[in-house]
C-alpha cells in the first residue's frame, strides 16, 4: 500500500507499506520511507495517515527497521515509533574497489531501511 504526499500537484513523498504478520501480530512493514528536503513539513501528515491506516485495516503495529540518522531524519521518535533493544547490522561486499572504506562504511551515507517478516 502506497501513501503518496503531494504539493501543488507534485509528488514530493512516498511511503510503501505492506501487511506482514510478525510474531503473531497483524501489522503493517514500512519497505521504504522517502520525502525531498524540502518538503520534511509533510512527514507528520504522512505519520498521520500511516496511523490512520493501520487502525482502519486492524493492524496492531507498524514496524521498520533503518539506521538512528534515517530514523531522526523521518521523525520516527517523535510519532511514536519505538527504539528496537536489539543491534542490527549490515553486511556488504565492496566489487568496487575504487570506493573508499570511510565512504563506504559511513552509516550517514545510507538510506538502509528492511523489515523482518517470512511472509513475503
Amino acid at each position: 500500500e502506497y501513501i503518496c504526499a503531494y504539493k501543488n500537484n507534485k509528488l514530493v513523498g512516498l511511503t510503501i507499506a505492506t501487511p506482514i504478520v510478525k510474531e503473531g501480530v497483524p501489522s503493517y512493514g514500512l519497505v521504504d520511507f522517502m520525502i525531498l528536503p524540502e518538503h520534511r513539513d509533510c512527514l507528520n501528515s504522512i505519520h498521520d495517515k500511516l496511523k490512520r491506516m493501520a487502525k482502519e485495516n486492524h493492524k496492531e503495529a507498524i514496524m521498520t527497521m533503518m539506521s538512528k540518522p534515517s530514523a531522526k531524519k523521518y521523525r520516527m521518535f517523535s510519532n511514536a515509533y519505538l527504539k528496537s533493544p536489539f543491534t542490527f547490522h549490515y553486511i556488504i561486499k565492496k566489487y568496487d574497489k575504487s570506493i573508499s572504506d570511510e565512504t563506504l562504511y559511513d552509516i550517514n551515507n545510507w538510506e538502509l531501511r528492511f523489515i523482518d517478516s517470512d511472509d513475503l
